[in-house]
């Protein structure tokens, strides 16, 4: 699987059409990979915390142009994940400025059904 950076979005409407909450960890390989966590605020404006769990203060300044993408699980009521081809997965493309969000494009989904509620709930 290799290594990535963590995205979390505390305004998770900063995605278009985002069908998970401020909890779902958003994955990217197009930085350092280095297991960095990058928390969004609600402007859009990205904190970096390392791996070493530095301090949130302070503002990333990336500039660059990523792809980000979460994987949801179905899960057993036991709480082991499911191997039925029932994830669920969203992809968007990010333009970031100075370490602001500018724009958020929704690139691919899948596992969701048109109303965005959990296939196995109809």
């Amino acid at each position: 699987m290799g290594m990535f950076d963590s995205f979390y979005f505390k305004d998770p409407s900063i995605l278009p059409d985002n069908k998970e909450d401020y909890t779902q960890e958003f994955q990217c390989k197009d930085l350092d990979c280095s297991l960095d966590k990058y928390i969004v605020d609600e402007d859009g404006f990205l904190y970096k915390k390392d791996y070493e769990g530095s301090d949130l203060s302070h503002h990333s300044p990336i500039t660059d142009q990523i792809v980000i993408y979460s994987y949801v699980f179905e899960h057993h009521p036991d709480g082991y994940i499911l191997n039925n081809g029932k994830t669920k997965y969203q992809e968007y493309e990010l333009t970031i400025k100075n370490g602001i969000i500018t724009s958020s494009v929704k690139t691919n989904e899948g596992g969701y059904n048109t109303e965005g509620i959990d296939e196995k709930d109809n």
